[in-house]
């Protein structure tokens, strides 16, 4: 379905916690070393997600994006926005440009009926896809 959001999933990488209501501290560390290594294997890669031990996504990790930061930090943010397959671009896009200012942009992840993580949906693709439903340029003629 073309307004469906299911179409625009993309795989992401997932390393997997325990119950961070046991020791989120000592969890949260295993975390980061499962991403580290997922990033030094992946000079390309930008995110990757921390999912519990049901499959359920707990936070985003990315390199540290700003100027300034330590070399080799990440950046961990918790999971703002989880959606289904079938939910629509227009509804998606639209709870996601009304998220707080720090979070609007994050990509949003696509979970199943059992809140396990299906993979992750881009803001700027989500928006290619409305330009595309109104009639506007498509992804492919887009340099």
């Amino acid at each position: 379905q073309a307004d469906a959001v299911g179409s625009l999933v993309e795989t992401v990488p997932a390393v997997t916690v325990g119950d961070l209501a046991g020791d989120p501290a000592g969890e949260l560390a295993v975390d980061l070393a499962g991403a580290r290594e997922r990033f030094d294997a992946d000079a390309g890669l930008d995110v990757v997600v921390t999912v519990d031990s049901a499959g359920c996504p707990t936070h985003l990790v990315r390199p540290s994006l700003r100027d300034g930061d330590p070399t080799g930090e990440l950046q961990v943010v918790p999971v703002s926005l989880r959606v289904r397959p079938a939910a629509s671009v227009v509804e998606v896009a639209t709870r996601a440009m009304t998220r707080v200012t720090a979070r609007r942009f994050d990509p949003v992840l696509c979970v199943d009926d059992g809140g396990r993580l299906l993979g992750l949906v881009r803001p700027e693709r989500m928006t290619l896809r409305l330009a595309a439903l109104q009639g506007g340029a498509s992804p492919a003629d887009v340099p």
